[in-house]
């Protein structure tokens, strides 16, 4: 579980979206589970002053995975939508790299990162408790039709990832935070 802030940039109009937020993932041999949930959003010019910003609204938004199933709650516009993704048996999969909608970084592995990118690594330039990853997309990759480049920041003590930023083909950024990260918690059933 941890706090997130989610910020979406539209790069050829300069809006910028922010939300913050909270997410649990759970993971075992058989399953896995996530929820995010966004409190919180404002939308701001790039190039306003930071205190000409809006301030941050309340939101009510929700995105889980039951295993086989991604629900859309919407509390503002009182909107639901569901969809299934996975059929396979294997719902871990689904949080690889190279699955689906939701690129997450939670169930990487070093060879899926090879096998979908080029890699360039750095760790300590500014601070020794990061990895910085650079991940370009490999022509033959999935990725490739869909991301331009994408970042993943990982706590390096751990490899757990902090940080996630990836550019798509239509001019977009879109970056999640992750703090105060605890790991192997005990998640109620019911937050899922």
């Amino acid at each position: 579980t941890g706090n997130m802030l989610l910020v979406k940039e539209v790069l050829t109009t300069d809006e910028v979206t922010e939300n913050n937020g909270k997410i649990w993932y759970q993971s075992n041999k058989s399953k896995v589970e996530m929820r995010m949930h966004l409190s919180t959003f404002r939308t701001f010019d790039i190039e306003e002053a930071i205190e000409d910003r809006n301030k941050f609204a309340p939101y009510d938004e929700d995105y889980t995975f039951d295993g086989a199933w991604i629900t859309n709650r919407n509390g503002l516009n009182k909107s639901l939508k569901k969809w299934e993704i996975e059929k396979s048996g294997n719902p871990k999969e689904q949080f690889k790299l190279g699955h689906d909608q939701f690129p997450l970084p939670f169930n990487i592995t070093k060879k899926d990162l090879l096998t979908h990118f080029k890699v360039v690594k750095k760790t300590g330039e500014n601070d020794s408790a990061t990895i910085y990853l650079h991940l370009t997309p490999l022509a033959k990759s999935q990725y490739a039709k869909s991301y331009r480049e994408l970042h993943l920041w990982l706590r390096a003590s751990d490899k757990l990832p902090i940080k996630f930023s990836y550019e798509d083909k239509d001019a977009k950024i879109t970056t999640a935070t992750w703090s105060n990260v605890k790991v192997n918690e005990t998640i109620p059933g019911s937050t899922f």
